[in-house]
């Protein structure tokens, strides 16, 4: 566990990310999962890429990406209409926005949304951060 959230905040989704990967912050990439059911620490979950959330952040006082990955638990029977990004409603993908800008907000940092990409840029930035 690397952090707990501050009182009164939980995830909008499930909240992991993807082995392999690094991002511009120095961290995996990270990931939020549509699935009926709560993870644990450590568990692997198999998803497939619906979109992601591009964002950026301050970092000690400079701008970096931190994007947010959505993915679909592959086993979900709840979500199974998701395919795209473009199947999330505005309203959940700003939801999301604003709990991370919150979040980050109480952290003394900030983060906001740059683009929402679809499935098909997202498999590709997820492709251009593996390692």
């Amino acid at each position: 566990m690397k952090k707990i959230l501050p009182p009164g905040l939980c995830f909008p989704l499930d909240f992991g990310f993807i082995p392999h990967t690094k991002a511009e912050d120095g961290d995996p990439m990270d990931v939020l999962v549509f699935m009926e059911e709560p993870g644990f620490p450590g568990c692997l979950v198999e998803c497939r890429v619906i979109g992601i959330i591009a964002a950026e952040q301050t970092k000690e006082g400079k701008l970096i990406r931190n994007d947010r990955v959505l993915c679909v638990s592959a086993n979900s029977k709840q979500f199974e209409n998701l395919k795209d990004i473009s199947d999330v409603s505005k309203e959940f993908l700003d939801d999301i926005g604003r709990f991370f800008e919150t979040y980050h907000h109480l952290e003394g940092s900030s983060w906001k949304v740059l683009e929402v990409l679809n499935r098909e840029k997202a498999i590709k930035l997820i492709k251009k951060n593996m390692h």
